[in-house]
């Protein structure tokens, strides 16, 4: 029987988000641990190996990928990462974790996300944010290619001796964004099947549409939105 998309499958519709923008990336974020990490448990995105149990201190590495199938493009990366200790460059905690990679808001930048990685990172993730399509005139199709190509730029560093993430990146993975990161999480997986998992807050429709890509995912999503 052919799969048919899980869109339609998994909701869940908060009372959260408000005008501007900006405001909604504080208010939509702010009961994190009652919605974000039952959604980890329930997306089956769990750390693995011998990762030491309970929250984790937050370590910190600014990172520039280049994506030579894309003609070298630079993508800037603000990653967090389960530490010994807090702190940037902080050795990792033993074990393996998912990679997720979070798509900003239209003109926000990855620092309006805190409370978001100081949420879901000591619970055993590695959290990319990609500090691309920043402007007024963003390209969502190459944000969106920069959400995926985070992740297996990612992936790659944990098949790499000698990387701070050696040994440390298991095989699941979810996009995720809000608003234009939202939309762009979307385009994400649609263009990438190796993707495990989509969470989105209050998405917007981008061109290419967001939309249309979202009938060919056949994968765990969550869309959190408001009216």
């Amino acid at each position: 029987m052919k799969p048919r998309s899980v869109l339609a499958g998994v909701f869940l519709v908060c009372e959260v988000f408000i005008w501007p923008e900006q405001l909604a990336a504080i208010v939509v974020l702010a009961p994190m641990r009652t919605l974000i990490l039952p959604l980890f448990g329930l997306l089956a995105l769990g750390c693995t190996g011998n990762a030491q149990p309970g929250p984790m201190p937050v370590g910190h590495l600014t990172l520039t990928a280049v994506d030579s199938a894309r003609s070298n493009r630079s993508v800037p990366l603000e990653v967090y990462y389960p530490a010994q200790t807090v702190g940037s460059g902080a050795p990792m905690v033993a074990g393996s974790y998912p990679v997720l990679a979070f798509g900003h808001g239209f003109v926000m930048a990855w620092s309006a996300y805190e409370n978001l990685w100081e949420e879901i990172v000591p619970q055993g993730y590695i959290m990319a944010f990609p500090r691309t399509e920043t402007g007024f005139s963003p390209d969502h199709a190459a944000f969106a290619a920069d959400l995926a190509f985070a992740i297996r730029y990612l992936k790659q560093l944990g098949n790499t001796p000698g990387s701070h993430f050696y040994g440390h990146v298991s095989g699941t993975s979810a996009v995720m964004g809000h608003s234009m990161g939202g939309g762009a999480s979307i385009l994400a997986a649609a263009s990438d099947s190796t993707i495990s998992a989509v969470l989105n807050f209050a998405a917007a429709e981008t061109g290419p549409s967001a939309i249309a890509a979202a009938a060919s995912i056949v994968r765990p999503v969550l869309m959190l939105a408001g009216s």
